[in-house]
């Protein structure tokens, strides 16, 4: 298979990344779960409800800026393809 249609078909997957067990993010994580079970602990039922509706904002929040994060390194990465093969100047020229 080629690569547009590992991409099609799921095999490559850009928005997953996994980490090692010992990786500083993977700690974070853990890290950042202990604190939200600590938290909600001393939250009553309608401050939960509303720590569960801002985490759910912000986690939709997140999902739109790592979308913008990737399209942008994705498109600037074929303008560099682009320069490469054509030249700064013809691809300058283009854009005026």
């Amino acid at each position: 298979m080629n690569i547009l249609e590992e991409l099609y078909y799921g095999n490559i997957r850009p928005d997953v990344k996994f980490y090692s067990k010992d990786s500083p993010f993977v700690e974070l994580a853990r890290l950042r779960e202990k604190n939200r079970e600590n938290l909600l602990k001393t939250l009553n039922e309608d401050e939960k409800e509303a720590f569960e509706k801002f985490d759910a904002t912000q986690s939709e929040m997140d999902d739109i800026t790592h979308y913008q994060k990737f399209t942008y390194g994705f498109r600037l990465g074929v303008l560099l393809m682009a320069e490469t093969f054509t030249g700064k100047d013809e691809l300058v020229d283009s854009y005026e």
